[in-house]
């Protein structure tokens, strides 16, 4: 008899998906709060988005290396469209994004 494949705890079942205002809605919070706890970003979106979704824009931006983690949890925004204009308009350098 087959065993069913058992689905690591790790896994999440995602819901709800995030769309594209929302996503610009956290990025513009995050920007203005500075570094910021995960608890105060949501308490600050006020019920405008629910900590599941918060949860994957957050993997979303950190994958995308636009937020940082520092050593005790804080987010902070640290993407710079301008610095990486400016960067690949250097001949001698070779800018991946």
């Amino acid at each position: 008899m087959p065993q069913l494949m058992k689905t690591p705890e790790s896994v999440k079942t995602i819901l709800h998906y995030p769309n594209l205002k929302t996503v610009l809605l956290v990025e513009e919070t995050i920007k203005e709060l500075g570094a910021t706890t995960k608890t105060n970003l949501f308490r600050t979106l006020n019920n405008r988005v629910n900590w599941q979704v918060m949860e994957v824009i957050l993997d979303y931006l950190y994958a995308r290396g636009m937020i940082v983690y520092d050593k005790i949890g804080k987010i902070t925004w640290v993407y710079n469209p301008e610095g990486v204009r400016k960067w690949k308009k250097m001949k001698h350098l070779e800018v991946r994004v």
